[in-house]
């Protein structure tokens, strides 16, 4: 039983991203993100203790001086998932999840070269 799968069927996925960087001032700059990744797990994979879902998350962040203060703030957008009993005999069933969220993280930088 020891040498089987974490995960016994997935897919190779991307994460496509972008981001947008607005000079406010010369002192201050703006920035926004984006990113989406499509679920990897097949549904003959799927359970209630091992999940996973299509999510769209979206980034603020911003920069004055020396400091740097990234936040991820807001709502994950999951897509349910409907998996029929032919493709997960064991765990078949509407999988949602609902993501809520808040980090945020503070970066300075020691010299004046902004490096």
């Amino acid at each position: 039983m020891l040498d089987q799968k974490f995960i016994s069927d997935a897919r190779s996925t991307i994460r496509f991203g972008m981001g947008v960087e607005y000079a406010a001032a010369d002192w201050l700059w703006l920035r926004s993100g984006f990113s989406r990744e499509e679920w990897m797990m097949e549904p003959s994979a799927l359970s209630p203790l091992l999940y996973d879902a299509t999510d769209t998350m979206l980034g603020i962040g911003v920069a004055h001086g020396r400091w740097t203060i990234d936040a991820n703030v807001g709502y994950g957008f999951m897509e349910d998932r409907l998996v029929t009993p032919a493709e997960q005999p064991f765990f078949p069933g509407r999988y949602q999840l609902e993501s809520t969220g808040f980090t945020i993280g503070a970066t300075c930088r020691l010299d004046d070269k902004g490096t």
